[in-house]
């Protein structure tokens, strides 16, 4: 109507001048004597009158102007718009020095202030900031060579190698980010000390702070925090002895709780302007490309924590050797990924697990396995198929098929374990497009498979298939079912979508399940062939690979018994409803699982198949409560019998959050049924795990 198109025209207006008033005016505009003028009331005022649905906009003002115009108050995104017409800020090395910036003769206190700001600087710049915002926002940095202080030069020296080899270590170890989430560049003089001689000058610096006093143990923490730091990701780069990793894990992290206790013996930063200052936020804002903006550092306690976080990631790194088969690695990097690790932890386990042949362009897993036995083993692992035995005899045109397929599937998996070391909700963007590959690659194998079989005669005891078809229709289910885990985990999806989410879960999942019953019938029958050939020699079973597939068992009891559970809080109205004309739970569910719809097998859960599972068991609340706690206590059940010894130490904190889960939903299980609970509507706590709630009933 008239008036509707009215009132839009006037949030329209009010929404664009509000984007324009948010900030001070540009000095062009200041310049002309023009003022702006704070709308945000008239705004809210205005937006009062937009019903649910409706959207302000212009022609040329459209909803994706509007979000890019709007600050996002992150420091990697939007870092703040400070004035730099200050006439007083430093502008040069040399002015602060003139200023009174110390160069030699450090006050103790003024010295452990300005190495904890270094440290809180080196950890925003490894949260994603960018150099000049973080790191060089310290003046010392500038003209190292000019400082002849014993302990603050050697420091110095150290952050400068630190950035260097992170620098290093990202722009050829392997991409884990992408330009939102880490900017590495780097127009900056990071000098040209060697990493011995780096070393070096700390290890002195060390033994001259250990002779100061008491306080000279704060200011060896410190020095010797960044050469254990630096020997960490050295060895763990070039896969030294998992022993001496662990002791200099051991080291680095007994010296970051020395630092935690002594924060408060370091001065406050000198904010006078006249003063020489050791940190200066503008310094560089004369560099074009990093235009008027200063990101917010970490504070000094949050960089320790920062860097006991971080040196907690890398201690999980120094067993990679021993992570040299298909099963292992990828349940290793499966965990890993999900305890979130800085961008050097990714960077070092992808460095680490794939690694160039010296002699060719193939690949290294674990600097010692061959891609393409690499593959072949985990195929064998999977179904023990005599077709992909050494020795077996095919076509030519089969066995270049079979290399050429070995060597895209290995190109798959380790695209898969890239993107899970990517940021989380770049992982799953990236994984909407990998299911995409690993479907093609599924179809190739079922081909390949019909090629070997058809190669060897047949015979009641001969093979089926291959196996590659099997081992790559669980990667898919695997890739599928982490594409509907970043979801839960990233918090994309509103309450009343959880039910069809772990509806896809249980549904995958009982895929996987298929395919790991599968395996385990061949190698049951290739176990009896065994047994009966009293020649052959037994052979040992590898199948980490089905091992690791065995867990999922009790993650499809947890999503089938919080799918039953949700049913019976529907049934009671305790589940909230949406009310909408423009609501349709069609559209929502395919548009939600879209990347899905487009794999051919495993066969895609369909709204109509969702619907009619739904339908057959609306029986009452209290039938399908019972169901929920049986599923539960047997997910608790299987869980309680993995010994937590044989965990990998990423998946423990996992594991334990799964046992609370199931154990806490059963007591609000147990709860509902005895029928005296108020009729209130119920709320999902993600606190214990990041894909399987707590469901709060009071």
């Amino acid at each position: 109507s008239g008036e509707e198109q009215k009132v839009g025209t006037r949030s329209q207006g009010l929404f664009v001048g509000w984007l324009l008033v948010c900030s001070e005016p540009p000095l062009h505009m200041a310049a002309q004597g023009k003022q702006w003028r704070d709308i945000t009331a008239q705004l809210r005022e205005a937006s009062q009158q937009l019903a649910l649905g409706q959207v302000a906009s212009l022609p040329n003002f459209t909803l994706r102007d509007a979000m890019s115009a709007v600050e996002l108050m992150d420091p990697k995104a939007d870092s703040l718009m400070l004035a730099v017409s200050d006439p007083e800020r430093i502008k040069t090395f040399e002015e602060a020095v003139e200023r009174g910036l110390p160069l030699t003769n450090i006050a103790h206190a003024d010295l452990i202030g300005i190495m904890d700001d270094l440290l809180a600087a080196t950890a925003t710049y490894l949260q994603g900031a960018s150099l000049a915002q973080s790191v060089f926002t310290c003046v010392y940095l500038h003209c190292p060579a000019k400082v002849t202080d014993p302990l603050l030069k050697p420091f110095l020296l150290g952050i400068l190698r630190i950035v260097f080899e992170t620098w290093e270590l990202l722009s050829r170890g392997g991409r884990v980010y992408e330009e939102e989430d880490f900017h590495p560049a780097q127009p900056f003089d990071l000098g040209n000390t060697p990493h011995a001689a780096v070393l070096d000058q700390l290890a002195a610096a060390e033994t001259t702070a250990a002779s100061i006093g008491k306080i000279g143990t704060a200011i060896e923490a410190r020095l010797g925090f960044l050469h254990n730091w630096l020997s960490l990701t050295q060895a763990l780069g070039e896969a030294q002895s998992p022993q001496r990793a662990q002791r200099l894990v051991a080291k680095a992290t007994e010296r970051l709780n020395v630092m935690q206790a002594t924060l408060d013996l370091g001065a406050p930063r000198v904010e006078d302007k006249r003063q020489g200052k050791a940190f200066e936020p503008l310094f560089n804002a004369h560099m074009q490309q990093n235009m008027t903006r200063a990101a917010i550092p970490l504070t000094r306690a949050a960089a320790v924590t920062f860097f006991l976080v971080e040196t907690g990631h890398l201690a999980h790194l120094c067993p990679l050797q021993s992570y040299g088969t298909f099963g292992a690695l990828q349940e290793f990097i499966h965990h890993f990924s999900r305890g979130q690790p800085g961008v050097v932890a990714r960077a070092l386990l992808l460095k680490s697990a794939f690694t160039p042949r010296p002699d060719s362009d193939a690949m290294l897993v674990i600097g010692r396995v061959a891609e393409s036995d690499f593959i072949l083993d985990a195929v064998r692992g999977v179904y023990n198929s005599p077709c992909l035995l050494p020795g077996y005899q095919v076509p030519e045109d089969t066995s270049k098929f079979l290399h050429a397929w070995t060597y895209a599937a290995f190109e798959v998996f380790m695209e898969l374990c890239r993107f899970l070391l990517h940021n989380r909700s770049r992982a799953r963007r990236l994984l909407t497009k990998y299911l995409v590959n690993v479907h093609k690659l599924a179809s190739e194998a079922s081909v390949l498979d019909h090629l070997l079989i058809s190669h060897r005669p047949q015979g009641p005891d001969g093979p089926r298939h291959a196996g590659c078809g099997l081992w790559a229709l669980q990667l898919l289910c695997y890739s599928t079912c982490e594409w509907l885990f970043l979801g839960l985990e990233l918090g994309l999806h509103n309450t009343h979508e959880l039910h069809s989410v772990y509806a896809h879960i249980d549904y995958m999942m009982g895929w996987a399940r298929a395919f790991a019953t599968e395996t385990t019938r061949e190698m049951q029958r290739q176990a009896a062939l065994d047994a009966a050939d009293k020649k052959k020699k037994k052979k040992k079973d590898k199948s980490l690979f089905v091992a690791a597939w065995q867990s999922f068992e009790a993650l499809q009891n947890i999503a089938e018994a919080l799918c039953k559970m949700i049913e019976g809080l529907t049934l009671e109205k305790r589940m909230p409803v949406i009310d909408s004309e423009f609501y349709n739970p069609e559209i929502l569910f395919n548009h939600r699982f879209a990347p899905l719809a487009t794999l051919e097998q495993p066969k895609p859960l369909t709204f109509a198949a969702y619907t009619a599972a739904v339908a057959a068991r609306a029986t009452s609340a209290s039938e399908l409560y019972t169901a929920a706690a049986r599923a539960f206590e047997h997910a608790r059940t299987l869980l309680d019998a993995i010994p937590t010894h044989t965990l990998l130490p990423p998946a423990r904190p996992g594991h334990e959050g799964l046992l609370k889960v199931c154990r806490a939903n059963t007591v609000a299980l147990n709860l509902l049924l005895s029928g005296r609970m108020p009729v209130k509507l119920v709320s999902f706590n993600f606190s214990a795990h990041n894909h399987f709630p707590l469901v709060k009933i009071t």
